[in-house]
């Protein structure tokens, strides 16, 4: 039995999407269309310059989801932000323990046939295996099991701080102030369910097509951000957003 617990304090939601017998050790892609190939090329893009005109670069780019029927950022006082989710394994036979972006690229191995000694209790500290925090999306929990079993968890990663999208963007402006957030990385149109932290379920709530795009820079030791609220329907490939950083002389 696998258990996810979330810990109050970036919001971590994880539910069961199946059990099924058998795996694919090849597989890359384990939320299936979400990874298309025409996805690649899509989603929100824009450029980021200064009031003169120039580009301004490694400026973070950040996005604040809402979700349909609950209120964000700020209300969602038992649901506060949390670093890390755990995973209680109680009596079974872990093999993998791995963690997907939304367009199914793996993003951290927590348990593989290498592991030496699988706890009771594994922690995600929502870092890649790089050490680098992830940005704000969906990502897929993947437990395989010794009798073939495979498990696997939503979990929705959440964060409104301005001040934290510079160490976990969801992109970052080139030498040329443009950027990109790849269109399978914004889940616009999925269901999230929501507990309680007693395991209560609250019902399934939308992640809605409105979107803030933040744009954040430490310039000349001054932390400057914009933002942008868009919408971007589930169907949309693609949006365009600008920013113009007013910079002093």
């Amino acid at each position: 039995m696998l258990r996810s617990r979330v810990f109050p304090a970036l919001l971590l939601i994880a539910t069961m999407l199946l059990a099924l017998p058998g795996c694919d050790e090849d597989k890359t892609d384990i939320v299936g269309s979400l990874g298309c190939e025409d996805c690649l090329t899509d989603g929100i893009t824009g450029v980021a310059l200064d009031d003169d005109g120039q580009p301004v670069v490694d400026a973070a780019i950040g996005l604040i989801y809402m979700l349909d029927g609950v209120e964000l950022p700020g209300d969602w006082d038992t649901l506060k932000p949390s670093t890390q989710i755990t995973f209680e394994l109680g009596e079974t036979d872990l093999v993998r323990l791995v963690i997907f972006d939304n367009a199914g690229m793996l993003v951290r191995t927590l348990v593989n046939e290498t592991t030496p000694e699988i706890p009771d209790v594994i922690i995600w500290d929502s870092l890649d295996d790089d050490g680098q925090m992830v940005p704000v999306g969906l990502y897929i929990m993947h437990a395989e099991f010794a009798d073939h079993t495979i498990i696997e968890r939503v979990i929705f990663y959440y964060d409104h701080e301005i001040a934290a999208f510079l160490n976990k963007p969801n992109a970052v402006t080139d030498e040329d102030g443009s950027f990109r957030v790849p269109r399978n990385l914004i889940p616009v149109g999925a269901e999230i369910p929501i507990y309680e932290e007693d395991g209560t379920f609250l019902g399934l709530h939308e992640i809605m097509a409105e979107i803030m795009v933040v744009a954040v820079v430490e310039y000349e030791g001054t932390l400057y951000h914009l933002a942008e609220a868009i919408t971007l329907a589930e169907d949309d490939p693609r949006i365009t957003v600008n920013f113009e950083f007013p910079f002093p002389e």
